[in-house]
């Protein structure tokens, strides 16, 4: 089935581990029979018998152990059913020793407890370790926060829309509902907005429900009511304002602490947006895109960083950090890609900005290009820092050719006075003029074959160079919330 496309941007694990199994024991024992399960050490083909007392039948000369409570286990076993530790076909030999397993009633007494406990006293003295499956069994106890765990810490309540029920976020599992805290992290914003995250006092003691309010920025608004978290019947949900739209709440983290047993997580509540990658185009040298939708609530642009990356683009010399904040931003530099040669054929340069407090991306292409002026029919040569776009090229090269036959006709003039000229004074006045053209033609027929270069690049990068984006709102040095990412970061996941 073909993918659908992601939306454009406007323009303006490790492995999960081995499972151990732990096995226990349902009814207790005999010590004298655990040690005659257990106390068999095969070495090359002979049996090492660890003898409890006179008393225990263990002296069959081919080294095998019989347990002498197989008479109580047969009233255990349904007459017709065959005895599940036993084989009816074949007799024990001393290749194949035929061990039987007893278990006493759960009140009862073993009747070999005093064998057992002097032949314990007997493996004590020989100094021999306990068998592993008598050791004590080890347990991986779940914890109440797993299910947050499964779902990678994000309860996303993106564009929720209250029909009058809560929307189910997660399970919390063995903890009663007083042992359960929730807060908000990140919920401090430049424009003294604040969201709140308040307990509800009519809780009763199974349930338990937060209020979230977004407070105003002055005292002439009213506080809004961003909906709120509710906690019942183990499972943890989040319950929307009628008519809702996305709000700050959205890009918080969302902490959860449980108590007795003790377990945290801090989670996302926003699921990122998921959209195009950019494509390079050269039709202008400057392009602004909007970062932010027009249905997403306005982030403090302080809070942003925008990493980028690039493919298709070429030979390509980022920085040493591709990530952009306001008054910082990226350049990439494109080379010619010839290794014998290799220099840079352009630059893009990637910027934030703000405008009317909605954060922009602005991308610009520029190239140092020759430059060649006529004053009073006297040139000079620049090298200078120009925009760079396809028209821009195209009348790049239109000038170049223009300046181009003006300055033929200087030289071609100069050249007839210099070879009519008597005075040598003249003669080096006209030559050091005719020189200065010749310079000029020179670095114009340059700036040809550097414009032509440019071209083919960009029609070649126009046609597969794409640039990747993702926005991420900082909560802390160790905390961030992705906003947005295209598809060049998602493939990296």
């Amino acid at each position: 089935m073909a993918r659908s496309s992601p939306p454009k941007l406007p323009t303006t694990e490790h492995a999960a581990p081995y499972k151990v199994e732990t096995f226990r024991f349902l009814s207790p024992v005999g010590l004298g029979i655990l040690v005659g399960l257990f106390g068999v050490v095969a070495v090359s083909g002979a049996a090492l018998v660890l003898q409890s007392s006179p008393d225990v039948a263990n002296t069959a000369g081919d080294g095998v152990a019989t347990a002498s409570a197989q008479d109580t286990t047969e009233s255990d076993v349904p007459n017709d059913q065959p005895d599940p530790t036993s084989q009816d076909d074949e007799t024990p030999t001393a290749d194949k020793p035929a061990v039987t397993e007893t278990t006493a009633p759960e009140n009862e007494a073993s009747p070999e407890s005093e064998e057992g406990k002097n032949a314990a006293i007997a493996a004590d003295e020989t100094g021999l370790e306990p068998a592993a499956d008598q050791q004590a069994p080890t347990v991986n106890a779940s914890l109440p926060l797993d299910d947050v765990r499964t779902k990678a810490r994000l309860l996303s309540i993106s564009g929720t829309e209250s029909d009058g029920s809560p929307v189910s976020l997660c399970s919390i599992v063995g903890v009663p509902a007083r042992n359960i805290q929730l807060e908000l992290v990140g919920n401090e914003f430049t424009d003294r907005k604040r969201v709140t995250l308040t307990l509800d006092n009519s809780n009763d003691g199974d349930s338990l429900a937060w209020k979230v309010t977004q407070k105003p920025a002055s005292a002439l608004e009213r506080p809004v009511a961003l909906g709120q978290f509710e906690f019942s019947d183990e499972r943890l949900s989040f319950l929307a304002p009628n008519n809702s739209k996305n709000s700050l709440l959205e890009f918080c983290l969302l902490r959860i602490r449980t108590t007795e047993p003790s377990d945290t997580e801090l989670c996302r509540l926003w699921k990122p947006l998921q959209l195009q990658d950019l494509s390079m185009t050269f039709e202008d040298a400057r392009t602004v895109y909007n970062l932010i939708p027009d249905n997403l609530p306005q982030l403090p642009a302080n809070e942003l960083r925008l990493a980028i990356e690039s493919a298709g683009c070429g030979d390509c010399e980022f920085p040493v950090g591709k990530n952009l904040t306001f008054g910082n931003p990226v350049t990439v530099d494109v080379m010619n890609g010839n290794s014998s040669d290799r220099s840079k054929l352009f630059t893009t340069r990637y910027s934030l900005t703000a405008q009317d407090s909605r954060p922009l991306l602005v991308v610009s292409h520029f190239a140092m290009m020759r430059q060649v002026t006529l004053r009073n029919n006297t040139p000079s040569i620049g090298l200078s820092e120009q925009p760079l776009s396809t028209l821009g090229l195209a009348a790049l090269r239109r000038s170049g050719l223009r300046q181009q036959t003006d300055i033929t006709k200087l030289i071609d003039g100069k050249s007839r006075l210099l070879s009519r000229a008597t005075s040598s004074t003249v003669k080096r006045e006209l030559d050091t003029e005719v020189r200065t053209l010749i310079a000029a033609s020179s670095a114009l027929d340059e700036l040809a074959t550097h414009v032509a270069a440019l071209k083919e690049t960009l029609d070649e990068i126009a046609g597969s160079g794409r640039t990747g984006l993702r926005l991420v709102r900082r909560i802390s040095d160790e905390n961030e919330i992705v906003i947005l990412e295209t598809e060049l970061f998602s493939e990296q996941q």
